[in-house]
């Protein structure tokens, strides 16, 4: 017994010892990253599931960066790595990987080949459609361009429309290309696009009908040598559309009072335009529809004598009670403190909800409601009435005064 006790005391430190070094690695990662080879520690850039390995990793190759520990293969296989994880908009993006991807292309050999990959893939492109469209109408689309840039911001790069595809039709616009333009709102963008189709297209495309939607673009990216330019990207859409015909408008005169009544308009709220909006104000209306007889898809204008501004768009099934946001521009010389709510039959409307089988027929007018401006503006018309809070209990009172001059 006392040879068993023995030899068990003398195995004790060979079974304790990897024990304590797991531990200690998991408690500590950056006591242990120094011992890591290079490829484990890449391959840890990516442990999102583990902060303290994943910044230890992070900041381990950041020293052997600085000492010149690294060979040109492992510089390589960083900067692939990087590029791989910022192609990817599934997974986050950060400061620390930029700073990664700059730090290894110095002096990796493909650098410059790999920086021109890094600034081309600043932009994901993703495309957006309706799930349902008009048959015999254009079709709308929106890219979603989805930063993923580096130190410093760049400028979204050029693009150019070069071929769509719905189903069995493939277009191309007239001379090649189109470009499509920038959106005005800066770093975070998209950019809508109107494709207009044939007769003889749209006869390839039956109602009912289901299809995928491609787009091809060319981007032009200003950061990145000539060489390198254009990049040509193949968008799918999420989502397959349906080609549908336009919903039928009901105009039952027993409906008309009950579908009135229904509506309603929260409030019209004026606030100061966001950065990159176009000159002028911001509206919003949030609209209720308590149970609606049948369902209504709406364009929302704002009115005031033989003056109207578009607003936005709202559509409700029948029978079911709800909300919806309209938003809108104005022109920076809108000044009103009450105006009419118009809501206009629109199909365009109708598309965006496949629950709508029917649409009320109708124009509905909601007469003389107060429009109340953001109590921030540094000029308010006389007489406006002003909240402090933009929300559905936002606290509303008559402006304190008039500085004497309009928005």
């Amino acid at each position: 017994a006392g040879l068993v006790g023995a030899g068990a005391a003398l195995l004790l430190p060979a079974t304790v010892g990897p024990a304590v070094y797991v531990a200690g690695a998991l408690a500590d990662p950056a006591r242990f990253s120094t011992f890591k080879p290079t490829w484990l520690l890449a391959r840890e850039l990516e442990a999102d599931f583990a902060p303290a390995t994943r910044d230890a990793a992070f900041a381990e190759i950041d020293d052997r960066l600085l000492d010149g520990e690294l060979s040109p293969a492992a510089l390589d296989a960083i900067a692939e790595r990087a590029l791989a994880r910022q192609a990817d908009t599934a997974r986050a993006w950060s400061p620390a990987w930029v700073r990664m991807f700059e730090r290894v292309t110095t002096s990796a050999p493909r650098a410059a080949e790999q920086r021109a990959r890094f600034a081309r893939q600043q932009w994901v492109l993703q495309l957006e459609v309706l799930p349902r469209v008009l048959h015999g109408g254009s079709i709308a689309l929106r890219i979603r361009q989805v930063p993923r840039y580096g130190s410093r911001p760049w400028s979204p790069p050029d693009m150019r429309v070069t071929k769509f595809a719905i189903g069995p039709v493939e277009h191309r616009p007239a001379g090649g290309s189109e470009v499509v333009e920038r959106d005005p709102r800066g770093f975070v963008a998209s950019r809508d696009v109107v494709i207009p189709l044939s007769d003889s297209e749209w006869a390839r495309l039956p109602v009912g009908s289901v299809h995928e939607v491609r787009l091809t673009v060319d981007l032009f990216n200003q950061a990145v040598a000539p060489a390198y330019n254009p990049a040509t990207h193949t968008l799918l859409a999420a989502e397959p559309v349906r080609i549908c015909t336009p919903v039928p408008l009901r105009t039952d005169p027993a409906l008309r009072e009950a579908v009135a009544v229904a509506v309603g308009v929260r409030r019209i709220q004026v606030s100061e335009a966001r950065r990159g909006d176009p000159p002028g104000f911001r509206v919003s209306m949030p609209f209720v529809v308590t149970r609606a007889p049948v369902g209504v898809a709406w364009a929302v204008s704002l009115r005031a004598g033989d003056s109207e501004w578009p607003v936005g768009i709202v559509h409700f099934r029948p029978g079911v009670p709800g909300t919806m946001l309209a938003e809108g521009m104005l022109p920076p010389d809108f000044t009103l403190t009450r105006a009419d709510v118009v809501l206009r039959p629109s199909q365009s409307a109708a598309a965006r909800n496949a629950d709508l089988a029917e649409i009320w027929g109708e124009p509905v007018v909601l007469a003389d409601r107060e429009v109340t401006w953001d109590q921030r503006h540094t000029v308010l018309p006389s007489g406006a009435v002003t909240s402090t809070l933009i929300g559905p209990h936002a606290t509303m009172r008559p402006a304190a005064r008039h500085n004497g001059a309009t928005p």
